[in-house]
């Protein structure tokens, strides 16, 4: 074989191994590319320096319980974007990848309902979902076509009486009717304050 096919075959197993290594999915914004790479939290992680609950509390503030929740089942999680799966156990086996939400789409043309939806994904083995609260951010098309995917599925989320958001960085604000006072909240449903980047489901 010519020297040119070696050379395109070293490349294309670095460039693989990059994307692998580095937590790279459609929904990662350019300027965080490379940077888990060498992520002194998770290099501290694997090195035995950290354990799992510091580099939690380091990286994720308040999701190491829900992590805890998830790492006791074998159930699987649907994932929407994110790298927080890096501590999902097995997550080798456990994880179904729609970060275009191609899948979720189709779903949403086959069953007439929220609550059908929610039945097909746990007959399926899925308990939780977790998104990317910036998965819009990618969205270069003209006919922006996976915002209106996005926008579809927190539409699925919400008021959903068989789906439960038990986790999320998102703070919104909050109006009360009967003072009209104003209160911070963490949720995906108000005014954003901070937008946070991620959601974490549970199917019930």
């Amino acid at each position: 074989m010519s020297a040119s096919f070696y050379a395109f075959l070293a490349i294309w197993t670095v460039m693989v191994f990059a994307l692998r290594i580095g937590n790279i999915t459609g929904a990662t914004p350019p300027q965080q590319y490379g940077q888990s790479f060498f992520h002194p939290v998770i290099y501290d992680y694997n090195s035995g320096v950290k354990d799992y609950k510091a580099v939690m509390d380091k990286m994720y503030p308040d999701l190491y319980n829900t992590l805890e929740e998830m790492n006791k089942t074998e159930s699987l999680v649907y994932k929407i974007g994110t790298g927080l799966t890096y501590f999902v156990k097995n997550n080798h086996t456990r994880l179904f990848e729609d970060n275009q939400l191609g899948s979720f789409n189709y779903m949403t043309k086959v069953y007439s309902d929220k609550t059908e939806i929610t039945n097909a994904l746990k007959f399926s083995g899925f308990e939780y979902i977790i998104l990317d609260l910036n998965t819009v951010t990618i969205d270069k098309t003209t006919n922006r076509s996976l915002t209106q995917k996005y926008n579809n599925f927190l539409d699925y989320v919400t008021d959903n009486p068989t789906v439960q958001l038990i986790n999320t960085n998102r703070v919104v604000e909050k109006t009360d009717p009967n003072t009209g006072n104003t209160q911070l909240y963490r949720g995906l449903n108000g005014k954003v304050v901070f937008g946070g980047s991620y959601a974490v489901f549970k199917l019930i």
